[in-house]
């Protein structure tokens, strides 16, 4: 029998083409990357519907996904193949860094500060950044520890490190 709590979050991944993106995100992270990269779509809705979740709720997380910079196509005739984009490996990563292998902070009252406009890459830079560590204090503004690296995607912002005394770096780190 399985347990009660599974159950609630197996019903919600289900449903929700957002919270199946994780899933499949992780999914290509840990099975599917260190086995080539690339999987046909038709086996990712084989192994999703195993887990109960519907096609269409699948289709539409990974059309997301592609739209978003995590997941690359390639065809081949009339079926689609997908791998984890670049970006898409890099934030994965980012995470699985983040998560299992912290880094102590040894902030010395200094920031990376970027500034970044409103181009194209804004929403993917956003997430990007935010899964880094990078705060948004204000409008096309990052801030982070000078020891959090920038994702490549954020590379063409205007980058400054910047001092500051501990109160106004409390300030500043509360803000972000």
């Amino acid at each position: 029998m399985s347990h009660p709590s599974l159950s609630r979050i197996v019903s919600r991944f289900k449903r929700e083409p957002s919270r199946t993106g994780s899933l499949i995100i992780t999914f290509y992270g840990d099975a599917i990357l260190p086995r080539g990269g690339s999987v046909w779509l038709g086996t990712l809705l084989q192994f999703l519907d195993m887990l109960g979740t519907d096609g269409g709720v699948v289709r539409t997380a990974v059309s997301r996904l592609a739209a978003d910079g995590w997941l690359d196509r390639d065809k081949a005739g009339r079926k689609s193949f997908y791998k984890l984009a670049k970006s898409g490996r890099e934030r994965f990563e980012t995470a699985v860094e983040h998560v299992y292998n912290p880094h102590p902070s040894n902030w010395a009252g200094r920031f990376e500060l970027l500034l970044i406009g409103n181009g194209a890459d804004r929403e993917a830079s956003r997430a990007a950044l935010t899964e880094a560590g990078f705060g948004n204090p204000m409008p096309g503004v990052w801030v982070a520890p000078s020891n959090v690296p920038v994702p490549s995607i954020a590379e063409g912002a205007i980058r400054l490190e910047v001092s500051a005394d501990d109160a106004m770096g409390r300030q500043l780190a509360a803000a972000s």
